[in-house]
């Protein structure tokens, strides 16, 4: 095994998983490819644009103002968060190198399975690590699971790191 490949998103369970993959690649000389994947960003937009609420407003004021009003803010939110992100993977793999552990870090864009998978071949990975966060049936039927996705179309072995 020379390349792992751990798939974080930025929740509590991200940790375990990069530290999982950290042990993974020291005991086996082999190299952790950490990635996340951010959503694309006319969606992020979007998602920061309908947060808006502007007060005596119906849902559909609001949104039409909030569009007018925020569009520049939403941009600026986006550009930071995303920032922030790749400063964070950044420091993530210069932390575990200086340990002698070799580790890169890719902050892509777009469809999270998609994405996992091109990188998990592209990079020749022999093993994925990704974290389970326990949602309902619910939440699987109506957004569906990046986990599961990744699952059933995987050419190499996945291991899910339970959220605790």
């Amino acid at each position: 095994m020379k390349n792992i490949l751990a798939a974080i998103d930025f929740t509590d369970v991200s940790n375990e998983i990069v530290e999982k993959g950290a042990e993974l690649a020291k005991a086996l000389d082999a190299k952790l490819w950490v990635v996340h994947v951010a959503p694309p960003v006319s969606t992020q937009l979007d998602m920061n644009i309908v947060s808006y609420d502007l007060p005596g407003l119906n849902s559909v004021g609001n949104s039409f103002y909030s569009e007018l009003l925020n569009i520049d803010e939403a941009r600026k939110t986006v550009a930071s968060r995303l920032k922030d992100e790749h400063n964070y993977m950044l420091d993530l793999a210069k932390r575990y190198n200086e340990q002698g552990i070799d580790v890169n870090s890719l902050l892509l864009e777009g469809s999270e399975v998609d994405r996992i998978l091109e990188k998990a071949e592209q990079k020749k990975v022999d093993l994925i690590l990704m974290g389970s966060h326990g949602h309902g049936l619910l939440h699987k039927a109506i957004i569906g699971s990046i986990s599961e996705g990744v699952i059933k179309r995987s050419k190499v072995p996945v291991m899910l790191i339970p959220q605790k």
